[in-house]
Parts: structure tokens; sequence; C-alpha cells
């Protein structure tokens, strides 16, 4: 009997911890290879406010070439940029995140932001010609 209050007590816990946290929106559009999905967040850091940009992105294609493989992983995270105004900022890190599934890729970027960029509209632009994502415009807060 003592069972039972233990267990309405767990599910009443649950049910609060679930309800009280926001599903996350990914920011999405739409590229040649296929679709990127992005995930920013924002927190305090040592240095300043530290701003993460999480892009994972969905390739139409199963198999790639070992040429395009090696950009994902080597050379793409350092084409992500944050506009703010009109200041252009390079990510201080950014990395691949090898993922099982063969047609999805994530690379995950991280910016040192001022206290006056916070308020402030952003947007994302991949200064990239070989995937056309360049033509990739997507805007936050």
């Amino acid at each position: 009997m003592k069972i039972r209050p233990a267990i309405v007590l767990l599910i009443m816990i649950c049910t609060s911890c679930s309800s009280s946290q926001k599903k996350v929106v990914p920011l999405s559009a739409e590229f040649a290879l296929g679709k990127i999905n992005i995930i920013t967040k924002m927190q305090q850091a040592e240095a300043g406010n530290e701003l993460t940009l999480i892009s994972r992105y969905d390739l139409k294609k199963d198999k790639m070439g070992a040429d395009l493989n090696n950009y994902f992983q080597y050379h793409l995270g350092d084409k992500i940029r944050v506009l703010i105004g009109n200041d252009t900022i390079k990510p201080s890190l950014s990395y691949y995140v090898p993922l099982i599934d063969e047609k999805q890729k994530e690379i995950d970027c991280k910016y040192l932001l001022q206290a006056s960029d916070l308020g402030k509209p952003k947007r994302i632009i991949i200064a990239d010609s070989v995937l056309d994502l360049n033509k990739v415009d997507i805007s936050f807060n």
C-alpha cells in the first residue's frame, strides 16, 4: 500500500516536468541536395554570451563521394557565419558530429557575442558555392 502514493507522486513529477519544457522548433531551409535544420542556443559563458548553432543537413543522396564527405567534415563549419547588423561573425569553434544515418550530417558552431548584440536580429550566412548553400537565408532573434 505504500507503493501507490509513491507511484502517484512519481507520475505527478513526470507530467509537471514534461509540460514545463518548451519544444524547440528548428529553423529550416531547402538547398540543392536536401534540407537544413538549425537549432540555436544562447548561454552565458566566461568570455561573454555564447551562441551555439546546431545545423543538421538532411540529404537526398545515400552515398556521397569522398570529396563531399571531406568537405562536410573539415571545411563547411568555417563557412557558417552570423550577420548581426553590419557585422559578420565567424565561428570561434566549429566541429563535425558524426551520425549513424548516411543521409544526415551535423555541424555545430559556437560564436561569442557582445551583450549589445543579444536583442538584435541575426541572419545565418553560409559562404558556400559547392553545395549552393550561399542561397540559404535564415533569420532569427
